[in-house]
């Protein structure tokens, strides 16, 4: 008898507060469909937005007691941090926001183009550019987290530990001092909002 492959999870991690996580409606039209959203309101009460994700078992919706009003930093710490405690499955983690968008076929390019690497970035239209594409390059202010996936492993031992505004960058960069290998995948997969 012929052995199935077992399709990779990802786990993506996203914060929002007060506004419709378009998110959830990009990730469920992923063609690779072994994924698990943490998507995080920063503090109560939770909004009572409805849509067909809201019967999505892959998607858990919850919210911090407190809220941390830190461009969503806090939130992606404890994402990481549970992830590691609840999720041992994942084994790639994307970081995004909930107003991003992703195209159809973003998990499964970044998947096959990850290969043996250990993490892999794409290019992303930007509305900072006039929603032009940015070509992603490993350095400040040319990358947003979200048009990065990486292994459960690195992504877990870097933790969030920046609440600047700049918090993005800095959780690449705490894994680019463990790790250069990271390879591009020179499309625009990724609608930054």
């Amino acid at each position: 008898m012929k052995e199935v492959a077992k399709m990779p999870r990802v786990h993506i991690i996203a914060p929002y507060y007060q506004t419709y996580p378009i998110l959830c409606d990009s990730l469920r039209l992923q063609t690779h469909q072994d994924w698990t959203l943490d998507l995080i309101h920063d503090g109560l009460p939770l909004p009572s937005f409805q849509g067909e994700w809201n019967r999505d078992p892959r998607i858990v919706v919850r919210a911090t007691p407190a809220r941390h009003n830190d461009f969503g930093h806090s939130l992606r710490a404890d994402g990481l941090t549970k992830l590691a405690q609840q999720n041992p499955r994942a084994e790639f983690v994307v970081v995004s926001n909930h107003d991003n968008y992703y195209v159809p076929g973003f998990l499964a390019m970044m998947l096959s183009h990850m290969g043996n690497h250990q993490g892999v970035y794409c290019d992303a239209v930007y509305n900072g550019l006039k929603w032009g594409v940015l070509a992603a390059e490993l350095r400040l202010a040319c990358i947003d987290c979200g048009c990065v996936m990486v292994r459960s492993q690195w992504a877990i031992e870097a933790g969030w530990r920046s609440r600047r505004h700049a918090g993005d960058w800095d959780w690449i960069n705490d894994m680019l001092q463990r790790t250069q290998d990271f390879v591009r995948l020179p499309r625009p997969l990724f609608v930054h909002n």
